[in-house]
């Protein structure tokens, strides 16, 4: 029997809405569990990467000190399987990434010298080891100097390689040259088996640091991250070198520096200023970063609250040369911060975060931003910490699309109650799986359109009452895949090449409703 999708064309506004949770787990032993990406994987379920050092509860194969720790897990939040990578000493996992094997690349930092890691130069290397599809280590490497060195971010290249974003402190021994002073941002792109093609440092003569990388439409790369110096190859530096600008550089595929962005605000006080969280190339071919702020002014408009006393969320749109086009800051509480952004398939961004006024009130952030900028809602998550120690809080350092177009975020919880259940014992890696928002207020006038069949095959057929203009069809991951220009109240798109699974269509660049591919 035919199905067919009524999609509304509303004039709305949206105060207060919320993300209702489908369900939301702890993973963890009685240790601590920190969570710091979390992706959607081929099979439709979800890799976790963090690190733990537990060796109880849900965390086993523990190498003594902290592991980094992947885990993966089901569409509704099962453990598929665990494990825990590393040495005697201290290692962590902050990124990772689903590879065309179905195995994966895991980056992150380890001072260790034995068990799955060998060849540390000194001190803390950046770390990057490659697993397959259920986690057996194939390749693992040490990169670094002399110094301190770590990864933060990793992404896929379109030769089969990797890019790594990370920071040295190392100059001109092992793996690292050319550094600028203190610490600097440290970008490294290998082949698939792991050798460096290149490595490269940016900055200046203070302290300089990565939070993302993505390569570009053109073969580049994007960099987000948080910059302190005022020379080197820092321009336009707001105030002195002691207050922290949200820094966002372009470089070429080779490396070479194309254009770079200070942005932000000087207060006149301390090292209170900006820091970049995370940045991402938009639909328009443009970027949108996500961080924090510690006052207004400059780059900076809308700052909530009092300056260098209340933090706030921050999310900054870039043109494709890095020009800025609109800010947005987000405040609930006094101290707001944004680690992670995702946009959607309707152009908004989707961003994830921390907000609470002390450790006793500390909340997970999810909100969502409309495409120039509004915020469509805000929502916090979490619950009353253990006191039986220090509380730490809950916080959502990723946000992710799930199949389905609706969020997944992840990060960590010591709370008890609230939102949380299922604790093992101080921090515990916490995933939330969200549904749609509610609580939106709707008003103006409705237009239909009528899509059919649903679930469809071959042909989608999109009618209504005014004239359709364009069409597109959007994947999960907020990708354009389809597009064309129409005039008519009805028109047919052939879908037979689109892979099975879920997917949005747009009309008139306006409302979007899902559609499944069978």
């Amino acid at each position: 029997m035919k199905t067919i999708l009524t999609l509304l064309f509303l004039t709305y506004s949206i105060m207060q809405a919320q993300a209702q949770i489908q369900w939301q787990r702890c993973y963890g032993g009685s240790g601590g569990e920190f969570g710091y990406a979390i992706r959607t994987t081929y099979d439709g379920g979800y890799i976790l990467i963090g690190y733990t050092d537990s060796n109880d509860g849900d965390v086993s194969g523990g190498h003594g000190s902290t592991d980094a720790w992947v885990v993966k897990i089901t569409a509704t939040g099962a453990i598929e399987w665990q494990k825990c990578y590393g040495g005697s000493s201290s290692d962590y996992a902050y990124d990772i990434r689903q590879t065309p094997d179905s195995g994966y690349i895991v980056v992150g930092s380890t001072h260790s010298n034995d068990g799955d890691v060998a060849g540390n130069h000194g001190y803390s290397d950046l770390w990057v080891f490659k697993i397959t599809a259920t986690g057996a280590l194939q390749w693992q490497k040490c990169l670094g100097g002399n110094s301190g060195e770590g990864a933060y971010a990793v992404g896929l290249t379109n030769d089969g390689g990797y890019i790594i974003a990370g920071n040295t402190a190392s100059n001109n021994n092992g793996d690292v040259i050319g550094n600028h002073g203190a610490s600097d941002e440290w970008i490294v792109k290998l082949t698939a088996t792991g050798s460096i093609v290149w490595a490269k440092c940016y900055g200046g003569s203070a302290t300089d640091y990565t939070a993302s990388v993505q390569q570009t439409y053109d073969g580049g790369y994007i960099v987000g991250g948080t910059s302190k110096s005022v020379d080197g190859d820092v321009t336009a530096h707001r105030g002195p070198d002691t207050n922290p600008n949200l820094w966002v550089i372009k470089i070429t595929d080779t490396g070479r520096l194309e254009w770079e962005r200070s942005l932000g605000h000087y207060s006149g006080f301390g090292s209170f200023g900006q820091f970049g969280g995370t940045t991402i190339q938009t639909s328009d071919s443009g970027y949108v970063s996500g961080g924090t702020t510690n006052s207004g002014g400059d780059d900076v408009t809308g700052f909530i609250g009092v300056a260098n006393r209340n933090t706030n969320g921050w999310v900054v749109k870039l043109n494709r040369s890095g020009a800025k086009q609109w800010d947005r800051c987000v405040a609930s509480t006094d101290g707001t911060g944004i680690n992670a952004i995702v946009q959607n398939a309707d152009a908004g961004y989707t961003f994830a975060g921390g907000d609470g006024s002390n450790i006793y009130d500390s909340r997970a952030l999810l909100g969502k931003l409309s495409k120039i900028g509004i915020i469509d809602w805000t929502s916090r998550y979490g619950g009353r910490p253990d006191t039986s120690h220090l509380p730490t809080g809950t916080v959502f350092n990723a946000v992710a699309l799930a199949t389905d177009g609706t969020a997944i975020a992840a990060g960590y919880t010591d709370a008890i109650d609230g939102d949380v259940s299922g604790n093992h014992g101080y921090e515990d890696c916490w995933v939330v799986k969200f549904g749609e928002h509610s609580s939106v207020v709707i008003s103006g006038k409705t237009v239909s359109f009528t899509i059919s069949p649903n679930p469809a095959s071959h042909i989608l057929n999109i009618s209504g009452s005014t004239i359709i203009n364009r069409v597109s069809i959007i994947n999960t991951l907020g990708q354009r895949l389809l597009s064309s220009d129409y005039s008519a109240n009805s028109v047919q798109i052939d879908i037979s090449a689109l892979p099975c699974g879920m997917y949005f269509v747009k009309v008139n660049d306006t409302e979007t409703v899902k559609f499944l591919k069978e």
